[in-house]
């Protein structure tokens, strides 16, 4: 399914060039002038003083958010509790009461555990959990939605819209966070963003290439998809190849301009290359 993802996109590439257009404008056009961008932080300091002067960093540049990975799970005991409640306690006092704080689990938090990390989380309000437990544990997601006092957020590891239909009609999540290049490609995120609109929730999709993302995310309305994700690192290093990287300026994402998705290869920066062939 990642392959056929790639593959629809290259596609949707190729026609937009050939008409001279960006994607989304094939799609109808952005309906979003903006879109928020938070900043995803794999990559950076844990330690509670380190995170705060990172936010501090994220926060003067104008995003939304930051999304945390929480590295300390059910084997690390009480200690591990305290060290999560001291990172969101340093994150909440250099966000301040406006900016949006996530914690990513890295699905290691489990049933129980997360219950009791939200117990003691709630008040430094976070965003979302997302992804506390394996990403198949469906009736577990279910469970954590009615009972966390959190919001729970997951489904990049879903695929087609018949696979978040399964999720919707368990009323799994409170934030679905579907990837366009991996569920099926911009032909059926299209179909799962109109299957999500009919379910009345909050799509914020997963962005590992923002070009590809974007495309979805400006055909979309502000209720439907209030905000996207930035890898903070691997943004910069996933798009390093590109001639024009689709980068937030200022907090917020803007829709792209050239035409096709957006992920023509600047070939300056290419050092070697080989033909591979299966013969």
């Amino acid at each position: 399914m990642i392959a056929i993802s790639h593959v629809d996109f290259a596609l949707w590439d190729i026609k937009g060039k050939w008409l001279r257009q960006p994607v989304h404008a094939l799609l109808g056009g952005p309906v979003q002038e903006k879109i928020p961008a938070y900043a995803s932080t794999a990559g950076f300091s844990l330690a509670p003083e380190k995170a705060a002067e990172r936010v501090n960093i994220i926060r003067s540049e104008g995003f939304c958010g930051s999304k945390w990975f929480f590295r300390r799970g059910v084997g690390d005991g009480a200690a591990g509790e305290r060290e999560n409640v001291e990172l969101m306690c340093a994150l909440r006092e250099a966000s301040g009461p406006d900016m949006h704080v996530m914690i990513d689990a890295w699905a290691n938090w489990g049933v129980p555990y997360t219950l009791r990390m939200a117990k003691l989380l709630k008040d430094y309000e976070p965003a979302w959990i997302e992804e506390p437990v394996q990403y198949a544990l469906h009736e577990s997601y279910a469970l954590l939605k009615r009972e966390c006092p959190i919001p729970i957020a997951g489904g990049e590891h879903e695929y087609t819209r018949w696979g978040v239909k399964a999720l919707l009609d368990r009323d799994v999540f409170d934030i679905y966070q579907l990837e366009p290049i991996w569920a099926g490609g911009l032909s059926e995120l299209m179909k799962i963003c109109a299957l999500t609109s009919s379910y009345d929730v909050t799509l914020v999709p997963h962005v590992y290439v923002p070009a590809a993302s974007a495309q979805v995310a400006f055909t979309q309305n502000a209720m439907m998809i209030p905000m996207l994700e930035y890898h903070y690192i691997l943004g910069e290093i996933y798009q390093f190849f590109l001639q024009q990287p689709l980068k937030p300026i200022q907090g917020y994402f803007y829709p792209p301009e050239v035409h096709g998705v957006g992920l023509d290869v600047d070939e300056e920066k290419v050092e070697s290359e080989r033909e591979i062939t299966f013969m």
